[in-house]
Order: structure tokens, then sequence, then C-alpha cells
């Protein structure tokens, strides 16, 4: 072989080696600008990521106060609960009493029927009817 000959062959080889560094620095370039953008994604990424625990905090925060609003609902039913008894109890109380009210009432009127009949039988039915007109306005 020729120095010419091996000239060329050099040639030839350094000419595929630089389209091969070219080829090498486009795809360099190219994964630079993919990182690039990459890191672009990510920043987005992040920043979404930092508003969603915003949102996350304040929904804690909501659920805490739902939490405490429930607890007192529960405590005021409970209250609710306990006077609603009492109020039945004492309902129950004053129907027993009323009850016992009517009784008395109801024996007494009849007591005082039979006193009416015997009154009328002794006075007469003249006599007991002469009287009741003559408390009558006119």
């Amino acid at each position: 072989m020729t120095d010419r000959e091996l000239l060329e062959l050099l040639v030839k080889e350094v000419s595929s080696v630089k389209e091969d560094v070219s080829g090498l620095k486009e795809d360099i370039s190219s994964v630079k600008q993919d990182v690039s953008e990459l890191k672009e994604d990510m920043a987005s990424v992040k920043q979404d990521v930092s508003g969603l625990k915003e949102d996350m905090a304040s929904v804690k925060q909501d659920v805490s106060e739902l939490k405490e609003e429930q607890k007192e609902m529960n405590s005021d039913i409970k209250e609710l609960k306990t006077t609603t008894e009492a109020i039945k109890n004492r309902i129950e109380d004053l129907d027993s009493k009323n009850a016992n009210t009517h009784v008395e009432i109801k024996t007494k009127l009849n007591k005082l029927i039979e006193d009416n009949k015997s009154t009328y039988e002794v006075l007469g039915g003249h006599e007991v009817a002469i009287r009741s007109l003559q408390r009558r306005p006119v």
C-alpha cells in the first residue's frame, strides 16, 4: 500500500469519524433540549404539587371544622333528647294527675246530681220550677 492509498483510507476514516461525531453532537444537542424540556415540565409539576398541598391543607382545615361542628351538634342532640325525655315524663305526670282529677270531678258531679234529685223530690217539682223561673232574667 502506498502512502497515497494510506492517506486516502485515513481521510475516509476521518471523514467517517467526523460524520459520526457530528451525528453525536446533534444527538447530544437533542438530548440537552429534551433535558431542558423535562426540567421545565418538572418545575410545572412541582408547582402543581405545591398547589395541591395548599388545597389539601385547606381541605384538612375544612374537615377539622366540620368535625368540630359535628361534635357540637351531637352534644346539642343529646341535650335535646334529655330535655325531650324530661318533657315527656312531665306530660305523663300531668296526664296521670288530670285523669285522677277527672275521676274526682265526675264523682263529685254524680253526687251533686244525686243530691239535686233528692232536693227536687223533697221540695217537689213544682216548687223547683218556680224557683228556676225566678232566677232567670226577664
